[in-house]
């Protein structure tokens, strides 16, 4: 019984880790994009060209919202 438990916390902390990898990547990913953002919108002034680079970081933030909540 007592092995039992241990490889049911065992496989426990391996899937945390593989969700805490994820939000890290998914969060370092959308850090970087928004600093690129800010980087590009503040270059053009033109405000199609603003709203062009604001929509393109929607599906980003939809896929980093959907690996928050699974993860």
């Amino acid at each position: 019984m007592q092995e039992c438990i241990t490889v049911q916390h065992d496989q426990v902390d391996k899937l945390d880790a593989k969700a805490n990898a994820a939000q890290v990547s998914a969060s370092t990913l959308v850090g970087a994009a928004l600093v690129l953002q800010a980087v590009l919108l503040g270059a053009n002034s033109s405000l199609l060209h603003r709203l062009l680079q604001v929509v393109a970081l929607f599906p980003l933030l939809l896929a980093y919202a959907f690996v928050m909540y699974y993860a």
